[in-house]
């Protein structure tokens, strides 16, 4: 964090962005280690990785950590950015609002509400891009995982057992699970991002109807107010189904998982298969392990 602010990114006070912010940190520190393993076992000479397969899965890991640290630029500048746009824009709505004189208030309020429910629609079609990105990096890591994880499993098979704790495969296992589950927490944040927002419109709501109903045209503008809130319930279903999307979400991470314990499997029994044929050469040629 104080670097972020050395670099000239304010960190804003709301809890749900610093919590976003930190979030973002441990996927970059997650991603970083990554990068690091697989350039050493590149660079291992035991390893025996043809040039082609050591570029791809350099370039890989880099663009891996290119993508999770400009989510950093993208959280302070134009996420921040455009909620601030919207407080004021919203902000001085109700400025001009209550500015407005009785005679000409009904037309006024019109046109302020037809912007309200344009806001929404904007905000909306904002919150089902992010969303649809996320799940669209979401699956092209989680490809590009089990692709990685298949080389691994073939050209590990191909080597000795290992015998210590610190494998390189099993560190890129335990950091792809990780760094998964921390998408979803994002997904969580995003969520309850939502939910603030959801709770800001509809107390933007009731602040116009009281300032409508101060001036003593509330009957005159009721249907507008009907239609808005019609509107925010559209935005509720619409919640709604992002909450699905989540579920989703976490479904093909248990799917992930699941097809890492195949993986788990699969090295095993080539290690087995390894160890018995170690064993009946050795047993032919004499040679005692």
């Amino acid at each position: 964090m104080e670097k972020l602010d050395q670099l000239g990114y304010q960190i804003p006070s709301d809890q749900i962005m610093q919590q976003k912010a930190t979030l973002i940190l441990k996927q970059i520190a997650a991603q970083l280690e990554q990068t690091k393993d697989v350039l050493w076992c590149c660079l291992d000479g035991e390893q025996k990785l043809e040039p082609t397969d050591a570029f791809h899965a350099i370039t890989s890991e880099i663009h891996g950590l290119l993508l999770q640290s400009s989510q950093i630029h993208k959280l302070y500048s134009s996420q921040l950015l455009e909620q601030k746009q919207l407080t004021e824009a919203l902000t001085e709505q109700l400025s001009q609002m209550k500015k407005t004189t009785s005679q000409n208030a009904q037309s006024v309020v019109t046109s302020q509400i037809d912007q309200i429910k344009s806001t929404y629609q904007l905000e909306a079609q904002r919150i089902r891009e992010q969303n649809e990105e996320l799940r669209a990096q979401l699956e092209q890591q989680i490809q590009l995982n089990v692709a990685l994880e298949k080389e691994n499993i073939i050209m590990r098979s191909e080597q000795p057992v290992p015998t210590t704790s610190n494998d390189p495969l099993a560190k890129r296992l335990i950091f792809q699970k990780e760094m998964l589950e921390q998408q979803i927490q994002d997904l969580q944040s995003q969520r309850d991002q939502i939910d603030y927002q959801m709770q800001s419109y509809s107390q933007l709501i009731e602040l116009a109807k009281q300032e409508l109903h101060q001036k003593g045209i509330e009957h005159a503008v009721t249907t507008h107010l009907t239609q808005c809130l019609s509107k925010l319930a559209q935005l509720t279903q619409e919640y709604e189904q992002l909450k699905t999307d989540l579920v989703q979400a976490k479904q093909e991470l248990n799917t992930y998982k699941n097809q890492n314990e195949k993986f788990k499997q699969e090295k095993n029994q080539l290690k087995q298969q390894w160890t018995i044929m170690l064993d009946t050469v050795c047993e032919k040629v004499g040679i005692e392990l």
